[in-house]
């Protein structure tokens, strides 16, 4: 179980930054640098994403574990 919800987590937490990142960055941003902001929007989608992550991990270890009893 240890394995699946690590890798859930590793998944889940590239593609939750990379959905967040479209609502503060754009390629301009990213490529040229051209607000100032070099780089530090990808930290404040990091930490956005962290408590919807833990839900996500409850939900899926909780579905995982229904699963398991039901066999």
């Amino acid at each position: 179980m240890g394995i699946w919800l690590t890798l859930f987590n590793v998944l889940e937490y590239s593609f939750l930054q990379a959905f967040l990142a479209i609502f503060f960055s754009d390629p301009n941003t990213l490529c040229y640098v051209s607000d100032g902001q070099n780089g530090m929007e990808l930290v404040f989608t990091a930490w956005l994403g962290l408590p919807i992550l833990y839900v996500l991990s409850l939900l899926f270890y909780k579905t995982w574990k229904a699963k398991i009893t039901a066999n």
